[in-house]
Order: C-alpha cells, then structure tokens, then sequence
C-alpha cells in the first residue's frame, strides 16, 4: 500500500466518528474524600499524628463544635489509637484524673460519606452531649462500650473511672 493511501485510510477512520484515545488516568481519576485521610491513621496515636491539627478535621470539628472544641481536646488529651470499624473510624479518649473537672470523648467519622460523630461528656454538666455532622447511627462496638460506661457511671452519680475507695469515719 502506497504512503498517500495509508495516509487517506488514517484521515477516514478519525472523520467516521471512531474512538479517541482515552483522556489520562488523573483526568478520570475520582477525587479523595475529605476525611478520607484519617483511614491511613488506622494504628496510630493523635498525638504522634497531629491529627487534632490536621486539615480538614481541624476546621470542621472547630465549626461542629464551636464554643466546646476546647472541651473536647482536653477530653481526648489521653486517647486510644486511631481505630477502623466497618469503614468508621474513631478515637476514644479521656481526660486525664489528675485534671480539676473529669470528661471524656469520642470521635467518630465515616470517610467515605464524608461525616462526623461527636459525643462529650463532663461531670460539669451531668449529661453527655453529641454534635452530628451528617448522620452516623451504626457506632462500633468499642464507642458503644465507652458510652454504656459513661452512662452506668451518670447513672452511679460519679465521674466514670476506677471505682474510689472511701475513708472510714471515726465514731470518735
């Protein structure tokens, strides 16, 4: 086949409505959950991670929480690591005993529909408090055992942690 031919045949098959070549793979390529980070954390401690001041997050729970972000950092300063269930992820943590008021909290996202969970509890206010940024109802079991902990304590009507001993009284 002559040059001039192979040439026409080329010209042909792009004027018949043939396939392009397809666009780049980074041009198709599905942009990441906001949240989607905090799944690669899985394992790992806030504290060693920064994620407390790490973007998105940061912003987004200083916006859920408003006056109460302050609450919630003190309550999460002692943590469990980062932590993956069922495509959530959650950190527990506490405030330390050593500090003037008890409290705890519990962090818990779903990456993939781009929500967050927040629950708070303070001996101040006798009740624990949630903030939701889209709707999280299936909690993991870990979350669910700390909330039966902090309600059996309420309950109790003492600061969940160990259980004090008391000192005798002298009939004196």
């Amino acid at each position: 086949m002559s040059r001039t031919a192979l040439v026409l045949l080329a010209l042909a098959a792009a004027c018949s409505g043939a396939p392009k070549a397809p666009k780049a793979i980074a041009d198709s390529a599905p942009t990441p959950p906001p949240l989607g980070y905090l799944a690669g954390l899985d394992g790992r401690y806030p504290l060693q991670t920064g994620l407390w001041e790490s973007e998105p997050l940061r912003s987004r729970l200083t916006r859920l929480l408003g006056s109460d972000y302050e609450t919630f950092l003190q309550n999460v300063r002692t943590s469990g690591p980062v932590s993956l269930e069922r495509g959530l992820v959650y950190v527990t943590g506490i405030c330390p005993s050593s500090a003037t008021v008890w409290g705890a909290g519990v962090l818990v996202a779903d990456p993939a529909a781009d929500r967050m969970l927040v629950k708070l509890y303070s001996e101040q206010w006798d009740s624990v408090r949630t903030y939701q940024d889209g709707e999280i109802t299936a909690l993991p079991g870990d979350v669910m055992k700390v909330l039966a902990g902090w309600a059996e304590r309420m309950e109790r009507g003492r600061k969940p942690g160990p259980a004090r001993k008391t000192a005798k009284q002298d009939p004196g």
